[in-house]
């Protein structure tokens, strides 16, 4: 027996043993590919998963600012109230002067009544000294 010939020997046994072993390759490689398959969809499916409680954690953080933000606005009978006050010309407590209020209710004073739109009887008086002044 040559040297080559018994090297292709033992080559023909190492393919006869593997072409024994297809089916059973088949069989691993399948059962492999299944683990595989199944530790991917859990991985995809728990990244998926914390990605879809990361966005609802967003969504009720914003819904809960939305709420606490309606909370702190005032109502409607507030609003009146202030429009009340301030349509009566009486400025904020301090009396400073200086806000919208303090101005708002010196026009109110300045004028004798708050501005209800339209025309009213000191516009036309302004326009005639403007007038006098130009001339």
């Amino acid at each position: 027996m040559s040297p080559t010939t018994g090297q292709d020997h033992r080559h023909l046994l190492a393919a006869a043993r593997l072409v024994d072993d297809i089916d059973g390759q088949r069989h691993r490689e399948q059962v492999s590919f299944e683990e595989g398959y199944r530790a991917g969809y859990d991985a995809g499916y728990e990244v998926g998963q914390a990605h879809a409680e990361a966005e609802m954690r967003r969504q009720w953080e914003d819904l809960a600012a939305q709420v606490r933000a309606a909370g702190l606005r005032r109502t409607t009978a507030e609003h009146a109230e202030l429009d009340a006050t301030a349509a009566a010309g009486e400025p904020c407590a301090p009396k400073c002067g200086t806000c919208s209020r303090c101005i708002r209710a010196a026009a109110v004073t300045r004028r004798g009544g708050d501005y209800d739109g339209g025309p009213t009887p000191w516009e036309a008086a302004t326009a005639a000294q403007g007038e006098q002044g130009a001339a």
